[in-house]
């Protein structure tokens, strides 16, 4: 997924689920679950659905609950061919009636076929707003001295959700001088403002870590859209890219936060947050977060989505930097523009039953509606590596802390070794079986998950870990105790416990926990 050519000399990709899903898809009941929806036409005629594809374009109308679907490529390598089409799936989220699939067919100059092309939809307007991507799957050499197939154009849909007239495409020229050509940057927009933000992305010959914003994106009114490049201050994320659909706005913070993507040598899976990017009240500045549990794998190709009511970041899928594992897991972060006082910790989502992942270069929306939240469609899982056209929802995954979680902390300092006692109790309702679920265990910056299946249920209905995570000898027991539970953790060996107080403890047990800080005591 790093250079779409790749795949023609690799072989077979191994497919990979990580985040422990799949132990417990068997025998967890209830939480968080994949639906497959089933669109059953194109009510226009002609193709009942978009043909498979990856890097796409993915926007959505919250207002209507429909997504936008433009462009893409049809496969990983190979015959690689690019699509210029555009699709609207009505009842996206797969609430108020049957969903179904609607090509649109625009007036106007179109644009040039592209994959990996930065979209934005303006609720105010109506308008689909696309930046960049690749028209052909550039091969080299470097420098080129041929037109590399990366573009930086700027072209506008009217009447994008397929509502209120017929759509139209129009080619716009920005002021300024633009970014240089890419594609799979990624791409946000301010509404409020009209600013469209730009960050990152694949040239032609690398990866770049700039930040660019376009004025009046929407292109109305009397001012010509511009052009310009921010200068953040602070330590910057390194250059990546395969980041287009890993960057989220947190509109009421003004904050760009992006997670993951493809360096030149490696993969990333460090957050940061970038203050003030849309160019407005003051100088934005790059600051690396570092929740305290976690992060996910490092990954390129994911999707990230960000819940502004909730003020939480998921990530779902994604590739290695080989581009042979693919990522079947989703992670949850609360608090993840790191402004509010609540608990940092990302959690891997335990899902049931059957679902689309793994998969990489897939679209994404959010929706911040009980139950059912986060819309897929198409990507690739690369067996072969040929574009998908399914649409999955996941819902079920409002998650339930802990209440209390109360715990007390004992720290060897010479043998680096730690005994932590607590006591939770569980809201009305809920209910946990480690047998079957992750545990996540958090001391400090110290934080480790044990797999589901690792715990063995005693008699006496407690559940009892005895073994090793990653080089850390642990002992673990969860026991019911006068309507909660009672848990003891031992390790031995940690080379990163807490040195001073506060010290913060955390558990999670399947998609429910908490974290609290405590006093602990030396020697």
């Amino acid at each position: 997924m790093n250079r779409i050519r790749t795949g023609a000399v690799r072989t077979a990709a191994l497919v990979t689920v990580l985040g422990l899903s799949q132990l417990v898809q068997a025998q967890q009941a209830t939480g968080p679950m994949w639906t497959q929806l089933s669109p059953p036409q194109n009510v226009n005629g002609g193709s009942p659905a978009p043909a498979p594809r990856l890097f796409q374009s993915t926007a959505y109308d919250p207002a209507t609950n429909r997504m936008v679907v433009f462009g893409g490529a049809t496969q990983d390598f190979g015959n690689l061919g690019v699509y210029n089409d555009t699709w609207v799936l009505t009842n996206a989220d797969g609430t108020g009636g049957t969903s179904a699939w609607v090509q649109l067919t625009p007036s106007g100059t179109p644009p040039a076929p592209r994959f990996g092309a930065g979209a934005v939809y303006d609720p105010g307007s109506n308008e689909l707003i696309v930046f960049g991507g690749a028209t052909y799957d550039f091969t080299g050499p470097c420098p080129p001295s041929i037109d590399p197939g990366f573009t930086n154009d700027v072209w506008i849909l009217t009447g994008a959700n397929g509502l209120g007239g017929t759509p139209a495409w129009t080619h716009v020229t920005p002021a300024g001088t633009p970014p240089d050509p890419r594609r799979s940057g990624a791409v946000v927009y301010d509404s409020a403002n009209n600013r469209l933000i730009l960050f990152g992305g694949n040239e032609a010959c690398g990866v770049s870590n700039d930040v660019w914003v376009l004025t009046n994106a929407n292109g109305l009114g009397a001012d010509t859209p511009t052009w310009t490049q921010l200068t953040p201050t602070g330590p910057l994320p390194a250059a990546r890219g395969e980041i287009g659909s890993a960057g989220v706005y947190d509109a009421s913070d003004n904050m760009l936060i992006i997670f993951g993507g493809q360096g030149n040598s490696a993969d990333f899976n460090d957050l940061w947050a970038l203050s003030n990017a849309n160019g407005l009240g003051g100088d934005p500045v790059w600051t690396q977060q570092n929740p305290v549990a976690g992060p996910p794998p490092a990954r390129h190709a994911h999707t990230v989505t960000y819940d502004p009511v909730d003020n939480v970041l998921m990530v779902i899928g994604g590739v290695d930097f080989t581009d042979t594992q693919f990522r079947g897991d989703v992670w949850w972060l609360w608090n993840a523009s790191g402004l509010a006082s609540t608990p940092r910790n990302w959690t891997p989502l335990i899902f049931s039953g059957a679902g689309p992942l793994p998969r990489a270069g897939h679209g994404v929306i959010y929706h911040h509606q009980t139950d059912r939240r986060a819309t897929i469609f198409a990507g690739a899982s690369c067996t072969p590596c040929s574009g998908l056209n399914d649409v999955w929802v996941f819902s079920g995954f409002d998650l339930v802390l802990f209440d209390p979680l109360s715990a007390s902390v004992h720290i060897d300092e010479n043998t680096r070794s730690f005994t932590v006692k607590g006591h939770f109790s569980l809201a009305s309702g809920e209910s946990i079986d480690p047998v079957t679920q992750p545990v996540t265990f958090q001391l400090g910056g110290f934080a480790t998950t044990i797999p589901a299946g690792s715990f063995t249920q005693k008699h006496n209905g407690s559940y009892r870990f005895a073994g090793t995570i990653n080089g850390v000898p642990l002992d673990a027991t969860i026991r019911p105790h006068r309507g909660g539970y009672n848990v003891w953790f031992d390790g031995a060996g940690v080379s990163n416990l807490p040195a001073a107080n506060p010290v913060t403890v955390g558990l999670w047990i399947g998609n429910n926990g908490e974290t609290v800080q405590v006093t602990a005591t030396f020697n």
